[in-house]
């Protein structure tokens, strides 16, 4: 039986480079397994979102596949295969959500999102500054770069940039979502849901917008 450090060299690939859209489904393969399918309909590309009905419909018909695969071998299989053809967010979400929640995934740490999705986070020209920077140093030398900032002074809307723009906040509210996912059922996660903890984070981060 593989170690969890052992699982855990082998589940980061899966989320390496899987931010780089494309609009094609490479790697199509001629023999998939009969319970990936179905899978593919949303584009690769395209902006994934939980909030979305239809992308939440597929991405729920993928983490339950994995969650319910009898061995991590097999998890890990069907994982590899579908991350050609997929939509890389919904790819990331269904198979953190089913990490997050698989017996034999105990003990084997995610990514964290700001890494795996940096655009999501970073404005891209803060981004290709960055890169910029670092072909003017050396590899282990820190590059320090200020972030461009995404709002105007004259929108009142951006007296609430710090908390919504915040990538802590941010990642925290995508790994909630990992864990206590919408169409959560007990009998795929082996576990109730309990609303305590839902109400909890909704009371915080209600306070949290307020602005002291």
């Amino acid at each position: 039986m593989s170690s969890a450090s052992e699982k855990q060299k082998r589940v980061l690939p899966l989320f390496q480079y899987v931010s780089f859209s494309t609009k094609d489904k490479f790697g199509m393969r001629v023999q998939r397994d009969p319970r990936l399918s179905g899978l593919g309909v949303l584009g690769r590309g395209v902006l994934f979102s939980c909030f979305h009905e239809d992308h939440l419909k597929e991405a729920t018909q993928l983490y339950e596949v994995l969650i319910t695969a009898p061995t991590f071998e097999e998890f890990l299989d069907l994982c590899h295969q579908c991350r050609d053809y997929v939509n890389e967010g919904l790819f990331a979400y269904a198979v953190s959500v089913a990490i997050l929640h698989r017996k034999d995934c105990r003990g084997v740490n995610l990514p964290p999102v700001q890494e795996i999705f940096p655009d999501k986070f970073v404005p891209v020209e803060t981004l290709y500054e960055a890169y910029k920077e670092t072909k003017l140093h050396k590899e282990d030398e820190d590059v320090i770069i200020n972030i461009q900032k995404t709002g105007n002074i004259m929108d009142p809307e951006y007296n609430l940039a710090y908390y919504r723009e915040d990538i802590g906040i941010n990642a925290h509210h995508w790994h909630w979502h990992l864990v206590y996912p919408a169409t959560w059922r007990p009998e795929v996660i082996g576990r109730i849901k309990t609303k305590r903890r839902i109400v909890l984070l909704h009371a915080s981060t209600d306070v949290c917008k307020i602005r002291l």
